[in-house]
């Protein structure tokens, strides 16, 4: 669909859905290798709008094809405020230094996977989502520290590896943990 049958469409949810709290996650906010001109954090920012507008209750901002940056990240921030949550991809390799900017920034919400898998079916070469162990041991000794019990999340490791055939992608599970089939 066009994205302005997409905001119709969010409108309409809301308008079905009076009472429930919604999360817009808002794709391709820092790149797109669909469109061809540069995605700017001012349409960013009128997405946002829109949502705010019709009474979305919260935003995440998806880095759908892995394209951000610290750099695209920090200028979509100071343009849409931190109030929002982000929805990082691995592609490039950049997904946990892409949270740790938004993090100094005042970012407190972000999707993360365990063992880094997912992608997504609509972009091509999508890698995976940051991984949740990643983003815990990056924090463990800063003043944002999750309290989450990474030794938990690497204990899940050869189970999800077994599951899925191959070693996840997280770099601390690979580093502090066998996450291989073969454990």
């Amino acid at each position: 669909m066009t994205i302005a049958e997409a905001l119709a469409q969010v409108a309409e949810i809301r308008a079905s859905a009076p009472r429930a709290t919604l999360d817009e996650v808002i794709s391709c906010c820092f790149g797109s290798p669909f469109r061809g001109e540069e995605i700017t954090p001012d349409d960013v920012a009128r997405f946002v709008d829109h949502a705010a507008a019709v009474g979305i209750d919260q935003v995440t901002l998806a880095d759908t094809t892995g394209m951000a940056t610290p750099a695209r990240v920090g200028a979509v921030l100071d343009r849409v405020g931190t109030d929002v949550g982000l929805h990082l991809h691995d592609t490039r390799g950049t997904a946990l230094l892409n949270a740790w900017t938004a993090i100094e920034r005042g970012v407190d919400r972000f999707d993360t996977a365990l063992g880094g898998l997912g992608g997504s079916p609509f972009a091509p070469a999508a890698g995976g989502n940051l991984a949740t162990e990643d983003l815990v041991h990056a924090l463990a000794d800063s003043p944002r520290a999750t309290g989450i019990d990474l030794g938990a999340l690497l204990a899940i490791g050869p189970d999800l590896a077994a599951l899925i055939g191959h070693a996840v992608p997280s770099r601390v599970a690979a580093a502090l943990g066998p996450a291989t089939p073969d454990g």
